[in-house]
């Protein structure tokens, strides 16, 4: 019965390009959950339902008890906290205002990965089922790929995307180093089972040979890595594209400006999540010189486009 109630969500609404089943197999026995929660929770249709349904099958969250890094409780968490925050008053007040159509605000961002985008995700939960997140569009689906589609450029999304015409889209932008240095540090922690910490196997010379294969095989497939790797730039291009952008190293600042600019009493808070990842204190001057002259090649319209400083 719960196999065939996530299924009919997904065929009715597109969410995901897989079948409940592919999940089990290839996430766990609670992606389904997850997913109804986040495909009934988009349309209002089933949200008392999903919100039950997990609260009914919280206590059976397998423990984690040595806190390793773990897609699946990261997942579980951010969906308790978009339920927890969930304002339908205030959302059909912004509908009446005309300021929420089709269950889209009229700001939105950009979720360019390893900029903060969780966090905005949490922090705006009160507007939409999935925040000021791409993700809220009714979008086609896409195939089988490597990337969670809303952390996509909007121009690589299909068609589809008519409801964010005329919308603020705004995005965070960060240093291209610290940004690389961010991402390897996650994927080795979530895909190859490293602790950051400097004690642990992961180190600056895993982070150099790390970050070269991964940009070698950019050149193959732009999506490797879950998209961790694609230009900052190309998230500002096309119709859709990021028009408004802050500056990650003063994130909370300049969201929290840029919310009271909208008109909205938002404030950005810390997303619980990922909270079993290790810090990654690692920066720029970690890396070997033939890495840095990589990444400055490779991002070089990130740093034309923002400067050294802000890019």
């Amino acid at each position: 019965q719960f196999l065939a109630e996530a299924n009919g969500l997904n065929q009715k609404f597109h969410w995901c390009p897989l079948r409940v089943e592919d999940h089990i197999s290839m996430i766990g026995q609670w992606r389904p959950l997850l997913l109804v929660v986040h495909v009934s929770g988009l349309y209002d249709e089933s949200l008392g339902y999903a919100t039950s349904l997990l609260q009914t099958r919280k206590a059976e969250v397998k423990p984690n008890p040595d806190c390793t890094p773990s897609v699946q409780q990261d997942i579980f968490e951010t969906i308790m906290q978009l339920i927890t925050r969930h304002n339908e008053t205030l959302i059909s007040e912004l509908r009446s205002q005309g300021r929420i159509q089709d269950g889209i605000p009229d700001w939105n961002f950009v979720h360019i990965p390893k900029t903060g985008g969780d966090s905005m995700v949490i922090s705006s939960a009160p507007l939409a089922p999935v925040g000021m997140s791409l993700a809220n569009a009714k979008a086609p689906r896409l195939g089988p790929d490597q990337c969670f589609w809303s952390q996509l450029p909007p121009k690589m999304i299909p068609s589809g995307q008519e409801q964010y015409q005329g919308k603020t889209v705004f995005c965070a932008v960060r240093n291209p180093y610290e940004r690389a240095i961010s991402g390897a540090c996650h994927l080795l922690q979530y895909t190859r089972g490293y602790i950051g910490d400097a004690s642990s196997r992961l180190n600056a010379s895993l982070l150099d040979n790390f970050i070269t294969i991964q940009l070698e095989t950019y050149k193959s497939n732009k999506k490797v890595g879950t998209c961790f790797w694609i230009p900052q730039v190309e998230y500002t291009e096309g119709p859709l594209g990021c028009t408004r952008t802050i500056n990650f190293a003063h994130l909370e600042q300049e969201y929290d400006n840029l919310m009271e600019e909208a008109g909205y009493n938002l404030k950005l808070g810390r997303d619980s999540s990922h909270s079993c990842a290790a810090k990654c204190d690692y920066t720029k001057d970690d890396l070997d010189p033939s890495t840095v002259q990589l990444l400055s090649d490779f991002y070089s319209a990130d740093f034309e486009k923002w400067g050294h400083e802000f890019g």
